[in-house]
């Protein structure tokens, strides 16, 4: 007998597996818009002094980890250590789950995992998402990347799971499991999410354009002192393409340049939603200036990926073409953040 949890395969963000899971379960909820548009707004990076990586350390804001999911979904932690203390079989409990209709992001060793990018080629203990099993065919459902670097679903043996998991190395980061309870008749408790949070959407909006974060949630997550934000990632990002450049074998922009065209991606749809909502005045010219952006961000991608492959790096078209997105979205969240502005007055009266 088969038990599959519902996903969406292909969720508008998915560059990284920590959203991209979660926004596979939420993306499938018929009330998913008006918190998706309230939040991933802000980016953040490591200080120019501790960056080591910025395809690993350019991220957004309030997305690493399940917990910030918590206003769309019922979760339970577990530590993977605690199972070997207690001398059960954590697949046992990852199966028991999915009869319980509960997804499992846990940690396995990529190693055993088929067609993920790392199979019986290099030993390495990442994310993965369990919806589904089938007892019959001795089978998980699994949600990871593959070796073309797709989110993709994997179908992966019983044995090969075992092995996944017995050859796993756990740190800090990477020992917690999360048991995400399947959105069904259950959930009718809950408080749904109907409206976006225009008050939350104009202050995450004013601290990516002044390079700030100011949220609470943030902060009690992680020391912001160590973080640039906003804006100012763009000049990390030429900070790092001329470290490459000086380093060429190592090149290779294409996750950190993915996750800066999923934010303008996110942004482009964020706007036409608020304007088909009537949350905000937007003339087209603003609607266009955003689908500008979206577009710029991924020829950059696509640019640099074409050089890389090339090996033929051209600083300084890479960077006129950063500065002409930057430029480009200071002129339009300026515009935004006004129209926004506007509105808000109106939004409180009627509320009063």
């Amino acid at each position: 007998m088969a038990t599959i949890l519902p996903i969406n395969q292909t969720p508008i963000l998915n560059c990284r597996m920590h959203y991209a899971f979660m926004l596979a379960i939420i993306t499938t909820m018929d009330n998913h818009e008006p918190w998706l548009f309230s939040n991933f707004i802000n980016l953040q990076c490591n200080k120019a002094e501790t960056i080591s990586d910025l395809n690993n350390e350019l991220r957004f804001c309030k997305s690493d980890s399940p917990i910030y999911y918590s206003a769309m979904i019922d979760l339970e932690v577990m530590k993977a250590p605690t199972f070997n203390k207690l001398n059960c079989s954590i697949l046992n409990v990852v199966r028991n789950a999915i009869a319980d209709k509960k997804y499992v992001y846990m940690f396995a060793n990529k190693f055993h995992i088929p067609m993920s990018p790392f199979y019986q080629e290099v030993s390495v203990t990442q994310d993965l998402l369990v919806y589904g099993v089938d007892e019959e065919k001795g089978i998980y459902y699994i949600l990871c990347y593959n070796k073309n670097k797709q989110f993709t679903t994997i179908e992966v043996s019983f044995a090969d799971m075992e092995l996944a998991v017995q050859h796993s190395e756990y740190a800090f980061w990477n020992n917690t499991m999360y048991f995400i309870q399947c959105p069904d008749a259950s959930f009718e408790f809950r408080v749904r999410v109907t409206e976006v949070d225009m008050d939350l959407l104009l202050q995450e909006l004013i601290d990516y354009k002044e390079s700030t974060c100011r949220s609470e949630v943030v902060k009690q997550n992680l020391n912001t002192d160590y973080y640039d934000f906003g804006i100012s990632i763009y000049e990390m990002i030429k900070g790092y393409i001329a470290y490459m450049h000086a380093n060429y074998e190592h090149f290779d922009p294409l996750i950190a340049l993915t996750t800066l065209w999923e934010h303008k991606k996110l942004m482009h749809a964020r706007v036409r939603y608020l304007k088909e909502k009537q949350l905000i005045d937007a003339p087209s010219r603003l609607v266009e200036e955003f689908e500008q952006l979206e577009s710029k961000a991924a020829a950059l991608r696509n640019i640099a990926i074409k050089m890389k492959l090339l090996n033929r790096l051209d600083l300084e078209k890479l960077y006129a073409l950063v500065d002409e997105i930057r430029e480009l979205e200071v002129k339009a969240l300026s515009e935004l953040i006004k129209r926004i502005e506007e509105k808000q007055p109106l939004a409180i009266a009627a509320t009063s």
